[in-house]
């Protein structure tokens, strides 16, 4: 599975260990959203790439958002500033979910009715568009 996630974003191959494998699995199955800090569980090399990191997040629950730049940029049009990291930080990623979260609840029912696609994807989506006019 992770490496299906992998070449879906375009990302070389992540290269770990069996040990780490299981950790990651495992941390994969054990964290419910929107909670974070879970990460503080995992190795130094899993938590390098952000961007991978919620992507594997995203894909195995579906409710987490992956990281995105322009989807920040989206965020701090509206005013809410997400610092830029690399490494899977937990608050950073915490105030990132948590902020599309709250913007899609105070949002309207009917502006994004769930369909096929999350309300929460169609959301990021919305951002990512925004952040990149």
């Amino acid at each position: 599975m992770l490496h299906l996630i992998d070449d879906w974003m375009g990302h070389e191959r992540i290269k770990i260990g069996g040990e780490q494998e299981i950790m990651l699995r495992l941390f994969l199955l054990a964290i419910r959203y929107p909670d974070t800090l879970l990460f503080d569980s995992l190795d130094e090399v899993l938590v390098n790439d952000i961007r991978r990191l919620s992507a594997y997040l995203h894909f195995s629950s579906h409710t987490y958002t992956i990281w995105d730049d322009d989807t920040r940029r989206g965020l701090a049009k509206l005013g809410f500033e997400i610092p830029d990291t690399k490494n899977a930080d937990p608050f950073i990623y915490g105030a990132y979910v948590g902020t599309i979260e709250l913007i899609k609840d105070l949002a309207p029912f009917t502006c994004f009715l769930e369909h096929d696609v999350p309300r929460q994807r169609l959301f990021q989506a919305a951002l990512a568009a925004y952040g990149r006019e």
